[in-house]
C-alpha cells in the first residue's frame, strides 16, 4: 500500500500563539464550586465579580494536574515555568496575572477557608487588578497531599503585539485505495519545507 503527500496550502495565522492541545478538567464541579464560592466573596465585599476565562482555566488545570503528578507544592511548575508563563502558553496575553495554589482540603470550601485566611492570598481574591479567572482541581491519591487547587487571575492585553509570530497551516492529504486522510500541521517555516522533512522521514 502506498501513501503519497498530496497537496499543502500556506497560511500565516494572525494570531501571536497557536493554543497547546485542550485538556478536559479533571472534576467540573469542584472546579466550578472554587470559581462560585470566589466570586460570592467578591460579592460580599461590594466587588465586581470575576468573568470565566477557558485559557486562564487551561493554565489552571495544567499546573494543578503538574502538581498532583508530581507530588510538590509550589507556583513554579516542574519545567520551571511561572504563572505567567503559563498563561501565555494558553494564548493568554496579560497586562496582569496571578495564581494562588493550596493542597490538602478535600472540598473546594475548605480551599478557599484557607486562603482567605492567608492575607496574601486573600488580596489576591479580593484585588482589582482582575478581571478573569480560572479554578481546577487535580487528585492524586499517591501522594501526601492528595488535593490540589489552583485559582489563576488575569488582566487581559488586548494591545499586545510584540511577540506576533507568523504560523503556517499545512494542510495533507493522503491517498490511498481506501480514500483519502487529512492532516493539517502547523509549522513556524513554510510548508515546502515540512513535506520535505516528512517525505524525507526527518
Amino acid at each position: 500500500m502506498s501513501v503519497a503527500f498530496g497537496q499543502y496550502l500556506p497560511i500565516t495565522f494572525a494570531e501571536s500563539c497557536v493554543p497547546r492541545p485542550l485538556i478536559p478538567p479533571n472534576d467540573p464541579d469542584k472546579d466550578l464550586a472554587l470559581e462560585n464560592g470566589i466570586n460570592q466573596i467578591r460579592a460580599n465585599h461590594g466587588m465586581p465579580l470575576l468573568k470565566h476565562s477557558d485559557k486562564i482555566a487551561q493554565a489552571a488545570l495544567r499546573h494543578s494536574n503538574d502538581m498532583a503528578h508530581n507530588g510538590f507544592v509550589d507556583t513554579v511548575g516542574s519545567d520551571g515555568s511561572d504563572p505567567g508563563d503559563r498563561a501565555e502558553n494558553a494564548c493568554y496575553h496579560w497586562q496582569a496575572y496571578g495564581e494562588i495554589i493550596v493542597a490538602g482540603p478535600r472540598t473546594p470550601n475548605d480551599a478557599i477557608a484557607a486562603w482567605m485566611s492567608n492575607q496574601v492570598y486573600k488580596d489576591y481574591i479580593l484585588s482589582n487588578d482582575f478581571t478573569e479567572f480560572g479554578a481546577a482541581y487535580s487528585y492524586n491519591k499517591n501522594t501526601d497531599y492528595k488535593h490540589y487547587y489552583t485559582v489563576d487571575f488575569g488582566l487581559r492585553d488586548f494591545t499586545s503585539s510584540s511577540t506576533q509570530k507568523g504560523y503556517y497551516s499545512c494542510t495533507y492529504a493522503t491517498h490511498d485505495e481506501t480514500g483519502a486522510i487529512w492532516l493539517n500541521l502547523y509549522s513556524i517555516g513554510p510548508c515546502d519545507e515540512l513535506i520535505s522533512s516528512l517525505s524525507s522521514g526527518g
